[in-house]
């Protein structure tokens, strides 16, 4: 039998968990709360206390603490002469707003959402013609907005819906009240409302809306270590600068040798000459972005060094499919295990366990072993690229490159290749 405080609490924490579902339209009405009214032998056995407990029930209702109606049941005890009784057997609930009462302050965040969400359906520059359209991150996000933040979604909007945009780059959209980073902090939004299409493939959702309004993107600065001498000649003795791949495609450095770094750290921590190469780093998840380096189709070897984690695993597939025939270097099952010393549990890794396009079997079999440890253990086995000993790393790299440039790795990556966006496919 179900109490009434147990039952208000209860629909207080649905309020809590389901009120923007309930806006999006996304449950069905009306809510029947079963009350677990006795019968048979159980009635029999306590018929004083079930005539009780249905008191409370309807004194509650009498008393207007209760939303909507309580559906009874007659029943009779089972051998029992006490007559016919009414006990609840379900709660009512009407709708939302019905429900609601029970939780005021998330009544209120329900009506103040409720009025954004028609107004954005009603604004001529928002894709969505009814509330059930909008998608449940846009809208939780919507709802989370403070006034000022949705005067600013409203703002922008609006001025992107008003006609040609005179600026090059978002934060030369001079929009009345809108902080310039504004955009930047909530593109996701953005797209959304104005219906940029929702394709990763087409980048993060900054990118789309860039593209989509026809604006010029920042370019990412890439850092780059120059540890050979020929290289440093002709790049004005510098040993290490940033710049985008724009730049670097102009410039005339151009090494034999490319060696990819995940973390920052190592590319300032490697500095012994390495003849030929030049070295990228601290790019991470942002890698891909390398096969519009020209210095990758130039080089006769393309090396990738990373974590041994199931991250550095996925940023080496993401680059490969990207169309960067990369060599992976130190990512090996026999390097996890000779640095045992060094290696360590982490949480910072995906939950997800699926394995990505673009590994080699080697390095399928070492991802498979990184998920059995995840699966057995709740945690990730790492081994962090800066643990291992810069000798090591050096001797290694020339190592690799003091030998022929293995063909079968570029012509696995190759295979991993995904067309562009635009690119003929013939």
């Amino acid at each position: 039998m179900l109490a009434v405080d147990t039952a208000l609490a209860d629909l207080r924490l649905r309020c809590q968990k389901r009120w923007l579902h309930w806006l999006l339209g996304e449950d069905t009405w009306p809510l029947k709360i079963k009350l677990g009214s006795p019968s048979g032998d159980e009635f029999a056995a306590e018929p004083i206390a079930a005539q009780n407990w249905a008191a409370t029930w309807h004194t509650a209702l009498a008393e207007h603490r209760l939303p909507g109606s309580v559906h009874t049941v007659t029943r009779q005890p089972r051998k029992l002469r006490l007559g016919r009784f009414d006990l609840p057997h379900s709660w009512i609930i009407a709708g939302p707003e019905e429900a609601l009462t029970v939780a005021p302050d998330i009544a209120q965040r329900y009506r103040t959402t409720a009025a954004r969400l028609n107004f954005a359906v009603e604004h001529p520059g928002v894709i969505w013609d009814r509330i059930s359209q909008i998608p449940q991150p846009a809208a939780k996000t919507i709802a989370a907005f403070d006034d000022a933040d949705w005067s600013s979604a409203i703002a922008v909007v609006s001025h992107l819906a008003a006609g040609p945009i005179e600026a090059t780059m978002v934060r030369q959209l001079a929009i009345p009240g809108v902080h310039t980073k504004w955009i930047e902090q909530n593109p996701s939004l953005v797209c959304a409302m104005i219906g940029v299409p929702a394709d990763r493939s087409l980048g993060d959702p900054l990118t789309r809306l860039i593209n989509h309004i026809g604006l010029k993107a920042k370019e990412t600065p890439v850092h780059v270590a120059l540890p050979c001498p020929r290289l440093r000649a002709s790049a004005a003795n510098f040993q290490r600068l940033q710049a985008p791949i724009s730049v670097l495609n102009a410039s005339t450095i151009r090494p034999d040798v490319v060696l990819i770094i995940e973390n920052d750290e190592p590319g300032h921590t490697l500095t012994a000459d390495i003849p030929g190469a030049a070295i990228i780093h601290g790019l991470g998840f942002g890698a891909p972005i390398l096969a519009d380096l020209h210095w990758i189709a130039s080089a006769s070897t393309v090396l990738y060094w990373g974590d041994i984690d199931r991250a550095g695993l996925s940023i080496l597939a993401s680059l490969r499919r990207a169309g960067v025939a990369a060599t992976a270097l130190l990512m090996d099952s026999a390097t996890l295990d000779k640095y045992t010393q060094f290696r360590h549990n982490t949480d910072t890794q995906t939950t997800s366990l699926e394995i990505p396009d673009g590994l080699n079997p080697s390095e399928t079999a070492l991802y498979q072993r990184l998920n059995a440890h995840h699966q057995a253990n709740g945690s990730d086995l790492q081994l962090e690229q800066e643990h291992i000993p810069i000798g090591d790393v050096l001797q290694t790299i020339r190592d690799v490159i003091g030998e022929e440039f293995h063909p079968e790795a570029a012509s696995f990556a190759q295979s991993c290749r995904r067309p562009r966006a635009g690119a003929s496919t013939a």
